[in-house]
């Protein structure tokens, strides 16, 4: 299925945010590097979704 949509563009911020745990990366084998993770931040933004349609294939 897909949709069409439409909104303006992504208002982001720069974010910041301390992480108490993090082993999803070493869950899998990844090794996160040690400089702190570029992080954003979106608010609230209105969007148009159009009814889902089957896509053929």
């Amino acid at each position: 299925h897909e949709a069409d949509i439409h909104h303006v563009q992504w208002p982001l911020q720069l974010a910041t945010a301390t992480f108490e745990a993090d082993t999803m990366a070493a869950s899998h084998g990844i090794e996160r590097p040690p400089a702190n993770p570029l992080l954003h931040f979106a608010g609230r933004l209105d969007v148009l979704v159009w009814p889902p349609r089957r896509v053929a294939g």
